[in-house]
């Protein structure tokens, strides 16, 4: 597989796929095309544009980047892949982790009438 080298695919569409790993004070980005296209990879913090740069990709070239941060929510980030044109190939945000609550006991069968 050609997109081995980007590591666990977080979102894909037909023209890209994208990993995105957030550990100790760094966002980790990789990028990967279907074909050869000069892209704009954009990383934003609620809304804030937080980095910002073009590269021409193609299944052989792939993009990697360290970027540093401090401490934020994983579901504050966006990355975001367009082509020349504009047109986004590929988006992807971290899901928050919830806890998540089971109920404390069995649920029961209705009371049968007799």
């Amino acid at each position: 597989m050609p997109y081995k080298n980007i590591g666990y695919v977080k979102n894909a569409s037909k023209e890209a796929m994208v990993n995105m790993d957030i550990s100790e004070g760094y966002v980790i980005i990789a990028v990967y095309t279907t074909s050869e296209q000069t892209v704009t990879i954009r990383l934003y913090q609620d809304g804030n544009l937080m980095h910002n740069a073009t590269a021409t990709l193609s299944p052989n070239h792939t993009y990697h980047n360290r970027i540093g941060i401090s401490a934020v929510a994983p579901a504050s980030l966006k990355l975001v892949v367009s082509d020349q044109t504009g047109k986004e190939l590929v988006t992807y945000t971290p899901v928050s982790k919830q806890e998540h609550r089971f109920p404390s006991r069995p649920a029961r069968y209705p009371c049968r009438k007799r």
